[in-house]
């Protein structure tokens, strides 16, 4: 499983929160900057009220995406769906904001499912998380992203487009990269997904070139997030707090 990020008070890992939260703390253990009121008055108007009220309230060089959003460049999203059992306000909340600044930005927005990963890391069938898998795409079709510039990916599916890319990112992360990132994982499965992750994350460069890209993902996600740092590319990410405010 993920290492843990503790302290005496709160536990912080991609499949626990616990106890009360400092989120000032977790800016620091993670390299991450709170938005200040200047960044959140360049996003589009009008400004979703997420990053308004400082949900969305932190994040890694967030300055370029709104740099090239302000200079009519090309910009995406990526933000997925570990598809473990029916979705709530909280997991939509990400999706309605990345379909906002789609509507204002034009951005390509990028939907990875990640069924595969929740099958090594939950107790359920593989026909279970399918299902699963199958009801929670019905819900982000209901979002209303556009067709023309919104690209879903299921790991299993789309393990064509997905498979061949996490083995070229593979073989440049170490195991020791890996375990300091992830901790020690329970099967090889969770030791191969980071590598799948990063085929998410970077996907969007591959297909529509280098270019500027936002990441919304809840703080307890960052460590996940982490796996791309051993590939070098353009890319930025905000925060929400591990639990709705």
């Amino acid at each position: 499983m993920p290492e843990d990020t503790t302290s005496d008070d709160f536990t912080v890992t991609p499949y626990a929160v616990e106890g009360e939260i400092d989120y000032a703390e977790l800016l620091d253990r993670f390299g991450a900057d709170e938005l200040i009121d200047d960044q959140i008055e360049r996003f589009p108007n009008p400004v979703h009220p997420l990053v308004r009220r400082r949900v969305f309230y932190a994040g890694r060089d967030v300055d370029r995406f709104l740099g090239a959003v302000e200079g009519g460049e090309t910009v995406s999203l990526v933000t997925g769906r570990g598809p473990s059992g029916p979705m709530h306000l909280g997991h939509v909340m990400p999706f309605y904001f990345a379909k906002h600044l789609q509507d204002h930005t034009g951005a390509y927005v990028y939907v990875p499912l990640s069924d595969d990963e929740k099958y090594f890391a939950k107790d359920l069938s593989v026909a279970e998380i399918g299902e699963h898998t199958r009801e929670n795409l019905r819900d982000l079709l209901a979002v209303g992203f556009d067709p023309e510039k919104t690209r879903i990916v299921v790991d299993t599916a789309d393990a064509d487009v997905v498979y061949p890319l996490a083995v070229q990112f593979a073989k440049h992360v170490t195991q020791s990269t890996m375990e300091a990132t992830y901790g020690r994982p329970d099967n090889v499965g969770l030791a191969f997904y980071p590598a799948v992750q990063i085929a998410h994350l970077l996907l969007p460069q591959l297909v529509h070139g280098r270019h500027a890209s936002l990441v919304p993902i809840a703080a307890d996600q960052t460590r996940t997030s982490d796996s791309r740092a051993t590939l070098r590319g353009r890319r930025c990410s905000a925060w929400t707090s591990p639990r709705p405010c």
